[in-house]
Protein backbone atom coordinates (compact mmCIF):
# COMPACT_ATOMS: atom_id res chain seq x y z
CA UNK A 1 0.00 0.00 0.00
CA UNK A 2 2.92 2.20 0.88
CA UNK A 3 5.06 1.77 -2.34
CA UNK A 4 1.43 2.19 -4.16
CA UNK A 5 0.75 5.63 -2.55
CA UNK A 6 4.68 6.41 -3.16
CA UNK A 7 4.26 5.57 -6.87
CA UNK A 8 1.05 8.05 -7.15
CA UNK A 9 2.14 10.74 -5.40
CA UNK A 10 5.45 10.40 -7.76
CA UNK A 11 2.66 10.74 -10.71
CA UNK A 12 1.09 13.43 -9.54
CA UNK A 13 4.04 15.19 -8.84
CA UNK A 14 4.80 14.68 -12.91
CA UNK A 15 1.79 15.77 -13.90
CA UNK A 16 1.72 18.98 -11.74
CA UNK A 17 4.84 19.56 -13.01
CA UNK A 18 3.68 19.23 -16.83
CA UNK A 19 0.20 21.24 -16.21
CA UNK A 20 2.36 24.14 -14.15
CA UNK A 21 5.87 24.30 -15.14
CA UNK A 22 7.52 26.30 -17.28
CA UNK A 23 7.81 25.37 -21.22
CA UNK A 24 9.55 26.22 -24.30
CA UNK A 25 6.27 27.21 -25.72
CA UNK A 26 5.69 30.09 -23.41
CA UNK A 27 8.99 32.14 -23.53
CA UNK A 28 8.67 34.55 -26.44
CA UNK A 29 10.86 34.38 -28.94
CA UNK A 30 11.07 37.26 -31.99
CA UNK A 31 13.96 37.13 -33.93
CA UNK A 32 14.54 40.29 -35.77
CA UNK A 33 15.42 38.56 -39.07
CA UNK A 34 11.87 36.84 -39.23
CA UNK A 35 9.75 40.12 -40.16
CA UNK A 36 5.95 40.37 -40.06
CA UNK A 37 3.50 37.87 -41.20
CA UNK A 38 1.04 40.02 -42.64
CA UNK A 39 2.34 43.25 -43.96
CA UNK A 40 0.31 46.55 -42.80
CA UNK A 41 -1.70 46.86 -46.51
CA UNK A 42 -2.33 42.87 -46.01
CA UNK A 43 -3.71 43.61 -42.44
CA UNK A 44 -7.66 43.12 -42.05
Amino acid sequence: MREQVKHLQHQLDWFKKQLFGPKSEKRVYDPAEQGELFQPADAP
